[in-house]
C-alpha cells in the first residue's frame, strides 16, 4: 500500500502553499521550482485543489495560489481525498471478487474485506487528526 504520486506531490505543493502565508500568493513556477515537480504536473495538482475549494487563484501580477482557509482548519485527509480517495473503498470486494458481482461468500466473514476495513479507518484516523498546520509546525522551511 502506499499514495500515489499525485497525492505526495500535492501535499507538498499545498504544503508549499501553507508556507507562503495567506496575504501573498505564490505562484506555478515558484512552486514547481522549490518542489522539483514539473509546471505542467504542477499546474495539474492544483487545478484539482483550486476545484476542490482547497486552494484560491489569483490572476494578475500580484497572482498566485493562497490556501481557501487557514491551515489549522485543513485536515490532511481533505486533501489527500481531493486527490486520490481512500485506500480501501465500500466497493473493494466487488472489483476484486473473480466474478465481479458478488462479494466474498458469506460476506460477514469475509476476513480479508474485515482486515482493509479497518485499516482506511486507522488511516482516516490518523489522517483526519492532521492538520496541514501540524505538519507546519513539525517542520522548518526548506
Amino acid at each position: 500500500m502506499k499514495l500515489s504520486t499525485l497525492e505526495v506531490y500535492g501535499l507538498r505543493c499545498i504544503l508549499r502553499i501553507a508556507r507562503s502565508g495567506r496575504e501573498n500568493g505564490i505562484t506555478i513556477h515558484e512552486i514547481s521550482e522549490k518542489e522539483g515537480i514539473s509546471e505542467a504536473y504542477t499546474a495539474k495538482i492544483l487545478r484539482i485543489l483550486r476545484l476542490k475549494h482547497l486552494v484560491l487563484s489569483e490572476r494578475g501580477k500580484q497572482g498566485g495560489y493562497i490556501l481557501s482557509d487557514m491551515p489549522k482548519n485543513i485536515p490532511v485527509s481533505q486533501v489527500v481525498d481531493a486527490l486520490g480517495g481512500k485506500l480501501y473503498e465500500s466497493d473493494f470486494c466487488y472489483k476484486y471478487h473473480p466474478d465481479k458481482h458478488k462479494l466474498c461468500e458469506p460476506v460477514e466473514y469475509c476476513s480479508l474485506r474485515t482486515l482493509w476495513f479497518s485499516v482506511q479507518k486507522a488511516v482516516d484516523q490518523v489522517l483526519e487528526g492532521v492538520t496541514l498546520q501540524d505538519i507546519l509546525d513539525q517542520n522548518v522551511e526548506a
